[in-house]
């Protein structure tokens, strides 16, 4: 999260999620010293422990001793645990002698795949916000053609665009997606390229 301030304050913020029509908590207080909005600087909070759920809405509620405070972007995502795995022991087996057997023609060596990189037409879109914050993405022409169609559009339909990360940006996440809303683009940038 992005927040700011006026003037500079310590903030304490505290999750809540949508759940039956009601509104439960879903982390602890987390407090962080904010930035005066006049600076232009924003602070970016540390990722926020929730309790894991499909929530139909998401509230943030801000406290604070200040004139105001405001969030100025959020970024969403989640986090699949690696698995753990316990040590167990498992007996020594006893090792039988088998003759050697020569073999009569030599074994073919097939060589394991590598990962599928992306091909084609593709361009690294830049999108600078008036948060302070720049996003970036390696995307396919195709996808950014599609964000530019959006853009010119004025952002009509939905004030924000969901731009996906697929596997180019590591991590272990079952799904990551940036959303981008209208009203924070300063500007964006394209810089195509080809794969082959």
């Amino acid at each position: 999260m992005a927040a700011s301030s006026n003037p500079k304050t310590d903030v304490t913020y505290k999750v809540y999620g949508l759940q039956s029509n009601k509104w439960v908590e879903i982390s602890g207080n987390v407090t962080k010293s904010v930035e005066n909005h006049i600076t232009k600087t924003y602070t970016i909070l540390d990722p926020f422990v929730v309790t894991p759920r499909k929530y139909s809405g998401v509230r943030i509620v801000c406290t604070g001793s200040t004139t105001w405070i405001a969030i100025s972007g959020i970024t969403i995502g989640s986090l699949t645990p690696e698995p753990t795995f316990a040590p167990t022991t498992a007996p020594t087996p006893t090792v039988t002698p088998q003759p050697t057997v020569e073999p009569t023609s030599t074994p073919t060596v097939t060589p394991s795949p590598t990962p599928e990189q992306p091909t084609g037409d593709r361009a690294i879109l830049v999108v600078p916000m008036n948060t302070g914050l720049e996003k970036e993405f390696d995307l396919s022409m195709a996808e950014v053609n599609a964000f530019i169609a959006w853009y010119e559009q004025g952002g009509t339909g939905t004030a924000s665009y969901a731009i996906n990360k697929h596997d180019n940006n590591k991590g272990p996440f079952t799904s990551r997606k940036d959303y981008v809303i209208f009203a924070k683009i300063l500007t964006f940038s394209v810089d195509e390229y080809s794969t082959k």
